[in-house]
């Protein structure tokens, strides 16, 4: 039983870094992107 839960808390604690991962990389996407749309309509 103890095995299980550790296992989970790992799957867990690897599946929320992933999110964190997922949610930067978009953030840096978007600001990318912006970045590019005010240099064009400059």
């Amino acid at each position: 039983m103890s095995s299980q839960v550790a296992s989970l808390t790992s799957f867990l604690k690897k599946s929320i870094k992933q999110k964190e991962v997922l949610t930067y990389q978009q953030k840096k996407f978007y600001k990318e992107n912006e970045r590019v749309i005010n240099i064009n309509f400059q």
